[in-house]
């Protein structure tokens, strides 16, 4: 019976980003207009994206072996070790969402002679 006992080498670049994450959202991105901290967010989920998207066919890949291969013992072990990567990269991608809403701010929206802008209640 295989033992899904985390080793160290699995779990240090889960914290590892994981700690990124909350340095940048908690000290570095208060430090950043707005317009650098969007850029930075959306490049991290482009990349985080096109990762997820090549463990998933990596993935699928594994799946189509798995049904015409003779060695079967074999693939779903791999299988297991790359979903856990794929979920850790789904992880990251909504701990950035997730952190990018929560820092979100708009501005107070002014009129032609400086009065803040109030929305009519529908009621």
């Amino acid at each position: 019976m295989m033992s899904m006992k985390p080793t160290a080498s699995k779990i240090c670049p889960e914290i590892a980003a994981a700690l990124v994450l909350v340095i940048y959202f908690l000290v570095a991105r208060r430090l950043l207009t707005p317009a650098v901290a969007s850029q930075i967010e959306m490049i991290a989920l482009g990349g985080l994206m096109l990762l997820f998207l090549g463990v998933l066919m990596i993935g699928l890949i594994g799946l189509v072996k798995l049904a015409f291969s003779d060695d079967r013992p074999r693939i779903p072990k791999t299988l297991v070790s790359r979903m856990v990567i794929l979920f850790a990269i789904f992880a990251l991608i909504t701990a950035i969402v997730l952190g990018s809403q929560w820092m979100a701010h708009t501005p107070p929206i002014q009129d032609e002679s400086g009065n803040l802008w109030r929305v009519a209640s529908p009621l």
